[in-house]
């Protein structure tokens, strides 16, 4: 059997927290509309939920893992690959060569934040605002 997606599990909570029956006291078709609209609006928050976690998601940067002329391993963000070849190109003796650009994170032997990790802490955090 298929596993009910989250919005199936919300709508079959609502109705074991709101039988139908306890509309009635507004008349059958005010009741049906009542729980029409409460529904319709359940739809509505949860798919304006996704909306806003999907677009949070897409913001998420993306990250390269590099390597210096020294062999050293980076992470750097995708759209800085470009500034990172100008970056090697500087001859080793000078000044300029020797401090690695800011955005450029040393990963030899350190973990480093996958995707998933990224998603997640992303969801987490629009959880919280919620």
């Amino acid at each position: 059997m298929k596993e009910p997606t989250t919005l199936e599990k919300i709508e079959r909570e609502f109705d074991e927290k709101f039988p139908f029956s306890e509309f009635f006291v507004y008349g059958r078709d005010d009741a049906i509309k009542l729980k029409e609209s409460i529904r319709d609006f359940l739809h509505t928050s949860y798919n304006t939920m996704l909306d806003e976690a999907v677009e949070r998601i897409e913001k998420i940067e993306a990250f390269i893992a590099v390597k210096d002329n020294d062999t050293h391993r980076y992470q750097i963000p995708a759209s800085k690959f470009d500034e990172w070849n100008k970056f090697l190109e500087i001859p080793e003796d000078d000044e300029r060569a020797w401090d690695v650009p800011e955005w450029a994170e040393r990963i030899d032997g350190m973990p480093v934040k996958s995707v998933k990790e990224q998603v997640l802490s992303t969801l987490q955090e629009l959880k919280s605002e919620i």
